[in-house]
């Protein structure tokens, strides 16, 4: 898989509902992620980078800040931007479903 999302930049779409992941127009840390109706924005644009291992570092192209789990652990939580600073809650592993 990492042949094919490394180094690119990609738009993350919802199969449900059909909107786009998008960092609602933040750039600071702390700023919740929101989905939207897909559109050509950069705050819907991830730039996604391999770190070894089968996991991902995802960059938004309007912040510069990384998608990060802020409670970790805890079923239901917000996800976020923050600076990259390399912790596990800003590792991403990608599953193919179909």
């Amino acid at each position: 898989m990492s042949a094919v999302l490394a180094g690119g930049v990609y738009r993350l779409v919802c199969v449900r509902s059909g909107k786009a992941l998008d960092d609602s127009g933040g750039t600071s840390d702390g700023a919740a992620m929101v989905q939207r109706t897909a559109n050509a924005g950069t705050q819907q644009q991830w730039a996604i980078t391999a770190l070894g291992g089968g996991a991902y570092r995802l960059t938004n192209r309007h912040s510069g800040k990384v998608l990060d789990n802020a409670n970790v652990d805890t079923e239901g939580s917000t996800v976020i931007q923050w600076s990259a600073n390399g912790g596990s809650p800003q590792q991403w592993k990608m599953t193919k479903i179909g």
